[in-house]
């Protein structure tokens, strides 16, 4: 596996067609639709769950997009999808963002809370729960749920705080195993491909592990560059974080980097 070769095919890649990159790119901007009307000084709080709403069923184009481009590359086509179907594409950033949860939320959370159990703390107050089942349901939720759900966040908070390294170490290390769970995804053409771990690890483990880690840390590293780039100049510079250039931004830089993350997902997995 030529991961030098991997890289620079998913460097040019993006820039095959630049109507297609301005294109997500644009559907990017709308995705973000709070973040920019939060900038324009829009405060409305009744306006505010409408637009979380709309930029998060965006979102899940953009989501889809990238899917129809690993999908496309692991076919053999070295030129970027069109824009059409859709409900298809819509339906495909759906599954991306399920598996997204199920791999880089839910698990974590799960280890999260073993490692709460095995450090010995007491979590009893779920038994104030389970123990008032029958009861009037706006009692429970009242008196019982919300209580226990307060306690519960104050609990993990704490936590959190003293494992925030070792939450980020698990889910760096997930992360990889969640790319490829999309990439296996996007090859099997199956929904549930993405959640056969023991076919996905065999994958893996074709590829070698070795090799997955030198993709993901090289391919991770060209990924923020840029970012780390802009946020100093940021920092020297406060123009730059006017409305303008950050729509700029998401039309053009954010766009290509996102293309370039999903060709190389694609080409890495792909088997000889």
């Amino acid at each position: 596996m030529d991961l030098t070769a991997i890289i620079k095919d998913s460097l040019r890649y993006p820039l095959s067609d630049w109507k297609k990159i301005l294109i997500l790119g644009l559907i990017i901007v709308i995705s973000d639709v709070l973040s920019v009307f939060q900038s324009l000084g829009v405060t409305n709080k009744d306006l505010i769950p409408f637009l979380v709403v709309v930029g998060f069923l965006i979102g899940l184009l953009v989501n889809g997009y990238l899917f129809r481009i690993a999908k496309s590359s692991l076919d053999g086509h070295n030129e970027l999808p069109k824009f059409n179907k859709w409900i298809s594409m819509f339906y495909d950033g759906f599954k991306v963002f399920t598996t997204f949860v199920a791999y880089l939320i839910v698990l974590p959370v799960i280890i999260l809370l073993l490692l709460i159990s095995l450090m010995g703390l007491d979590l009893t107050f779920f038994t104030s729960i389970w123990g008032t089942w029958g009861i009037n349901p706006l009692y429970l939720v009242t008196s019982e749920i919300f209580p226990a759900i307060m306690n519960f966040l104050g609990i993990s908070y704490g936590i959190f705080t003293e494992l925030a390294l070792l939450v980020l170490l698990v889910v760096f290390i997930i992360t990889p195993i969640f790319l490829m769970a999309v990439a296996h995804m996007a090859y099997e053409g199956e929904f549930s491909a993405a959640f056969r771990l023991h076919e996905i690890l065999d994958e893996i483990g074709c590829i070698g592990w070795a090799n997955l880690i030198k993709w993901y840390l090289t391919t991770g590293i060209l990924f923020l560059i840029p970012y780390i780039i802009l946020n100093i100049m940021s920092y020297l510079f406060d123009f730059l974080n006017s409305i303008l250039v950050s729509i700029l931004l998401l039309l053009t830089l954010i766009p290509y980097l996102y293309i370039y993350y999903a060709r190389g997902v694609a080409l890495f997995y792909m088997p000889d």
